[in-house]
């Protein structure tokens, strides 16, 4: 979780929590107690078993009481799927930006296990398809492994433009293998 707070107030405690629907209780998840800097970075360790669930961060007042909310946000489950060298992935939505979303990138690890932004879509598609073969990468076969990431429209109230990641999915695809059932070792023409 990103989280950006004006902390040159008097009030700079404040309180991670989620829930699995925005009407039900949210659960506390972290507490931060004179926060240090304005753009705060939290990991929720916590098995999404492909649900989504929604996060909120309050502000604490001196005797650790909420005196204020942020907007929720949530996270953004990717699910991919395979058939031969054409990989299909779909996601859910980010709801947390008070403008919307401008766009969606998808970004796809290489044959060297670094992340690579191959393509970015509009803020209301939710898939993308795309066949492996025509990739520049020859060795994209077996696992393949992508992350979705949502940019903001226009910027939060201390003029960040927000982004929002979501799980990674690992897409397996089938290895192709050709192997001659003939063959000349010196080249002379004969089997």
């Amino acid at each position: 979780l990103s989280v950006t707070a004006d902390i040159s107030g008097e009030i700079n405690d404040f309180r991670i929590s989620r829930a699995s629907h925005p009407d039900d209780a949210f659960t506390p998840i972290q507490t931060l107690v004179d926060a240090e800097e304005s753009n705060i970075h939290i990991t929720d360790n916590f098995a999404t078993q492909g649900q989504q669930y929604y996060y909120k961060v309050e502000a604490l007042n001196s005797c650790y009481l909420p005196v204020k909310s942020s907007n929720l946000g949530n996270n953004i489950l990717v699910t991919g799927s395979a058939e031969e060298s054409v990989i299909r992935l779909e996601w859910s939505p980010y709801l947390g930006f008070p403008q919307g979303v401008e766009s969606y990138s998808i970004f796809r690890s290489n044959s060297y296990g670094e992340k690579e932004m191959i393509a970015s879509v509009t803020g209301q598609t939710l898939n993308f398809t795309e066949n492996i073969r025509n990739s520049g990468d020859r060795n994209m076969e077996g696992a393949v492994s992508y992350v979705i990431e949502a940019q903001a429209k226009g910027t939060n109230p201390l003029g960040i433009v927000g982004t929002s990641s979501s799980n990674e999915v690992i897409v397996n695809v089938e290895t192709r293998m050709y192997l001659p059932n003939a063959f000349t070792p010196n080249n002379d023409g004969r089997n």
